[in-house]
């Protein structure tokens, strides 16, 4: 069977099913380009190319979830503040213990050089969650660290509870681990989590892709709401491969067999979003993953090939639902602005773009909306407004209309920003391959700062509203108590602009901000073999029996 074939055998199933899910938060790592390499800093990314990704991805989703929060890490937060985007944002530690990955046995353990890695990632993470920013939604620390047993939970928990008493509980916690050998063998990881974020990729567990789903997906789902009930749980990654060979996991009895292909991977994300509608009970499951990444050769065919993108952002098929996209807003007078889509507005979405119920403005009421005769025009009528006059979509309207925040008014006037200038920055850090280290002093002013958004208006300086996963569920709380106030500029206190060109910054970096992961520390460690399964490599091939 064709792939569109069963594609429009899907869209038939799926016509009859609830209301359109939410836009799935996707994990997404800016290295996919061909050449980009994180293990040796080979063609490190730009902010150009990371912002051209945004704006790409707007068309799928309203959030992210990264696994770094170096260098490279903090050019996406930045971008993501600057083009409204939410995002979570991950933390890649190092081994701490010899663990049980058969490729790190013969490699030497340095125990302190890796804690000093750690520290500094550690550090980073807590110095950029101190800068308030409203696009971020979570902070996870580490990844599937104890799938090899390269951290005890103990100091795992310790890593966390550290980044909880010094961000102060502005963000939900959590970290990421395989539901099986992590959550269901070591139930106590969870403790001290704002919400449990599990992995499961039934490709792993052999699966064939009639069962992958409707039995692999949904016994992983099963296991963990009986272990944690009436705890927040979300799949914080699933996908399936479109290259490489078939998968056979004689631990799982599951029909058929694990084959990657294009049909596949849409089949398998249609199910998912039907299964998601379909389930009594709340689901939250973030897709693995955007873009493909070629460097991910370690795993074959089957690493480089997890994205529903290509590696220059072409999709493989057509069962991610697509968007229309706010392109630039622009004032028409007193209480009036003309909005432009990317696409012509046709069948069901011309009365959701037309409903003044799909349309939000800070400070003020949409009282109109008309569409135009070319089906991109939008033209909004709105009362009051404050002096930030933040407008985009809202949340019922997402799987229509992508909540791209177009700002009317002031940028630094955002709801909750500072107005209390920093201290005087310090020093920098070393910059990292990817460009731009930041300083490790106090931040700078209220500095607000404005950008390109579709080429004719200022970028919105962060989405507002919950995590939400292909279902929209509702984002988890962080602990209880007063939270400090989240910096909304474009340009947030005390984190700098790094350069487009992504070249290494000097010795002494920008002055305020976290201190910067250093390019020497990150790629010794590289070359020491410990990151030869990088963050967000899901499963890989070096799989346990029991797994």
């Amino acid at each position: 069977m064709t792939v569109s074939k069963w594609l429009g055998m899907a869209a038939l199933l799926l016509a009859a099913a609830p209301a359109q899910a939410k836009p799935a938060v996707l994990n997404y790592s800016p290295w996919h380009l061909v050449g980009q390499d994180p293990q040796t800093g080979r063609m490190p990314p730009t902010e150009a190319q990371i912002t051209s990704d945004l704006r790409r991805l707007w068309t799928y989703t309203d959030e992210i979830r990264t696994y770094a929060a170096d260098s490279v890490g903090q050019m996406v937060i930045r971008a993501c503040q600057r083009e409204g985007m939410s995002i979570n944002v991950g933390t890649y530690l190092l081994r701490e213990q010899q663990g049980t990955d058969p490729n790190l046995q013969t490699v030497p353990l340095d125990l302190a050089q890796n804690q000093a890695f750690n520290r500094q990632a550690i550090a980073d993470l807590i110095a950029v969650a101190n800068l308030g920013y409203d696009a971020v939604k979570s902070l996870i620390v580490g990844n599937e660290l104890v799938l090899w047993d390269n951290m005890s939970i103990p100091r795992l928990h310790q890593y966390i509870a550290e980044v909880r008493t010094a961000t102060k509980g502005r963000y939900p916690i959590t970290t990421g681990e395989t539901w099986n050998v992590g959550y269901e063998a070591h139930p106590q990881l969870a403790e001290g989590l704002d919400f449990i974020l599990f992995h499961a990729h039934p490709y792993w567990e052999g699966a064939g892709i009639e069962v992958a789903v409707l039995q692999a997906n949904a016994h992983a789902w099963q296991v963990m709401r009986t272990l944690f009930p009436g705890r927040r749980l979300v799949q914080g990654e699933t996908g399936w491969p479109t290259g490489g060979a078939a998968f056979d996991n004689a631990s799982y009895s599951y029909a058929g067999a694990a084959v990657p292909s294009v049909m596949n991977q849409a089949r398998f994300i249609t199910d998912i979003r039907q299964a998601v509608r379909s389930s009594p009970e709340p689901m939250e499951i973030w897709l693995f993953e955007a873009f493909d990444e070629s460097w991910k050769g370690g795993e074959g065919a089957v690493g480089t090939s997890w994205g529903f993108l290509d590696n220059l952002g072409v999709p493989k098929h057509d069962a991610m639902p697509t968007r229309l996209v706010p392109q630039s807003a622009t004032s028409a007078g007193p209480g009036m602005v003309v909005v432009i889509l990317d696409a012509a507005a046709t069948g069901a979405a011309v009365a959701v773009v037309s409903n003044p119920a799909s349309w939000e403005i800070t400070g003020g009421t949409v009282t109109g909306v008309s569409l135009g005769a070319d089906g991109k025009t939008v033209s909004i009528t709105y009362t009051g407004g404050d002096a930030f006059k933040g407008l985009r979509a809202t949340e019922a309207a997402s799987d229509v209309i992508a909540r791209r925040r177009l700002v009317l008014g002031d940028p630094t006037m955002h709801p909750g920003a500072p107005t209390q200038p920093g201290g005087a920055g310090g020093a920098g850090g070393a910059g990292g391959a990817g460009g731009g280290g930041v300083g490790s002093g106090g931040g700078a002013g209220n500095a607000g700062g404005t950008g390109g958004m579709g080429g004719s208006t200022t970028s919105p300086p962060g989405a507002g509203g919950g995590s939400s996963g292909i279902d929209g569920g509702a984002s988890g709380g962080a602990d209880a108590g007063a939270t400090p106030p989240r910096v909304s500029d474009a340009r947030p206190v005390g984190l700098p602009q790094s350069p487009s060109s992504g070249g290494s910054c000097s010795a002494a970096g920008p002055a305020g901000g976290p201190p910067a992961s250093t390019a020497a520390l990150i790629i010794v460690a590289l070359l020491a073999g410990h990151s030869r399964r990088r963050p967000g490599s899901g499963y890989g091939r070096r799989r346990r029996p029991n797994e």
